[in-house]
């Protein structure tokens, strides 16, 4: 009996749709992350939520990084899926909150 659960966990990008999706939305995952965790835990607190434009910053701000390193790699992403390379969401999306958790750590570490 073949192990189904890494497929439920895990699905294959098989089309270069997915693939751009993955890598556009990818970035904002970890930011996307701590942003509504901030925005509950002001909301229970009773705090007022930032103006929109910071929102936009705590967004954009951190995944800026990620993607001047994920969209170059893009164009290889789409040319091995044409060559029948398959990557899995579940990695791909590890890797990306990885590097972005690695930028805020190393920009927390420079501010000195």
């Amino acid at each position: 009996m073949p192990d189904i659960m890494p497929e439920i966990w895990s699905r294959r990008v098989a089309t270069a749709r997915a693939l751009v999706a993955l890598a556009l939305l990818g970035p904002l995952l970890l930011p996307g992350l701590v942003l509504a965790s901030r925005l509950v835990g002001d909301a229970l607190t009773g705090e007022t939520p930032p103006a929109a434009n910071w929102w936009l910053l705590a967004l954009l701000g951190p995944a800026i990084p990620v993607y001047l390193i994920v969209l170059p790699l893009l164009p290889f992403g789409l040319r091995g899926l044409r060559r029948g390379w398959t990557p899995r969401v579940g990695p791909g999306l590890l890797a990306i909150t990885a590097l972005a958790a690695l930028f805020d750590l190393v920009f927390y570490l420079t501010r000195s």
